[in-house]
């Protein structure tokens, strides 16, 4: 696969050169692997999910708690 650069796609050599670096890091990174490839979309709505899932099991815990401790409470 070749890249077609064009003139103005580039600030500067370094920049370039910067974009070459991150690009074969990622490169290694994936390493031939479709399950390597981090699409961020995806990553964030199973990060926002998992979040999710936590407040909701604390919000499950906490419920559960009270209700334990007025039961205690309750029967003393």
């Amino acid at each position: 696969m070749s890249l077609l650069f064009l003139v103005d796609d580039f600030s500067s050599e370094s920049d370039l050169h910067m974009a070459c670096i991150i690009l074969q890091k990622q490169i290694e990174h994936i390493d031939g692997k479709k399950e390597n490839i981090i699409i961020p979309s995806i990553k964030m709505k199973k990060i926002r999910e998992e979040a999710q899932r936590k407040r909701d099991g604390m919000r499950k815990y906490l419920i559960t708690k009270r209700f334990v401790c007025i039961f205690l409470n309750s029967r003393s």
